[in-house]
């Protein structure tokens, strides 16, 4: 068996930044609060539970006073308000692309325009980011989401970080398709994003079995899926061990070509063991 690991694997930059920022406020040993999961993946948020850091749903359950990590996926304009009536100390991961798309949304809404999010209404990056716009956003998954534009209204187009560049383009097109809206669209899918997913289609092209490493609740990991399963039928996401340990072992032969990729949530720790059991149990060349 040969297994061919995706080179733009594990922590992305924004993961990277509020997990290095949480393990930072954690060194105080004290109590420290985090508005939403920080990352989609169990162990990394299991050790900092341990270590101190408490996981709230809403703004409102942070003490007055306390420190509050804001995560990478951001959040909307009003939950800084409310930190900052509330006297937090706010340890703001958000991370840059996010943040970027804050601003263009802020900006055009002030100038009248109708926004429109390209992205999965229930997942925080898009709720934060529609809270940049007086919650007034027009949220898409697909093109058949897409309503009847306003002839006469100015559009501002923006995609949640991880979407899918295709998907985002065939949204695009089909708004541009009617010549009386006018419309500005921004490319605010992460770069890291596109590598990945670019990478994803490179190595499953050449692969028998695709493991796509990754928490099932994550956007980014759920996407790489996608891409992989377009050339792999035998594509997997593999949350944990047991995932892995779960599958059928005949489609690890010897002469078979594993692919792997991970998500941005992934730590680089769970690639190599899972990289480390498949030497062990199969016989394999990297």
């Amino acid at each position: 068996m040969e297994i061919t690991v995706a080179e733009e694997s594990g922590f992305c930059f924004g993961v990277k930044l509020a997990v290095d920022s949480a393990n930072q406020a954690l060194r105080d040993n004290e109590t420290i609060y985090c508005l939403g999961q920080l990352i989609h993946n169990n162990s990394v948020t299991d050790d900092l539970a341990d270590r101190g850091l408490v996981v709230v749903d809403n703004i409102t359950d942070v003490p007055d006073g306390c420190k509050v990590i804001f995560r990478s996926h951001g959040v909307a304009k009003a939950v800084y308000e409310t930190a900052k009536a509330k006297n937090l100390t706010v340890i703001d991961s958000t991370c840059p692309f996010v943040s970027k798309i804050h601003r263009i949304v802020e900006e055009h809404h002030a100038k009248g325009d109708k926004i429109i999010i390209v992205g999965k209404p229930s997942h925080p990056e898009v709720i934060g980011i529609n809270g940049w716009c007086e919650n007034c956003g027009i949220i898409v998954q697909s093109e058949a989401d897409l309503p009847d534009l306003d002839d006469d209204s100015q559009y501002c187009v923006v995609t949640q970080t991880t979407n899918n560049q295709e998907l985002y383009h065939k949204i695009i097109k089909k708004i541009g398709q009617n010549k009386a809206i006018t419309f500005d669209f921004f490319d605010t899918i992460c770069y890291t994003t596109n590598i990945r997913q670019n990478e994803a289609k490179v190595v499953s092209s050449t692969s028998d079995v695709m493991l796509v490493l990754g928490n099932k609740q994550s956007a980014n990991s759920n996407k790489l899926l996608d891409v992989c399963k377009t050339n792999c039928d035998a594509s997997f996401l593999i949350g944990d061990m047991d995932d892995l340990k779960k599958l059928d072992s005949s489609i690890f032969q010897t002469d078979k070509k594993v692919g792997i990729t991970a998500g941005a949530s992934t730590p680089y720790s769970f690639i190599q063991e899972v990289v480390d059991f498949l030497k062990a149990t199969y016989s394999v060349s990297v």
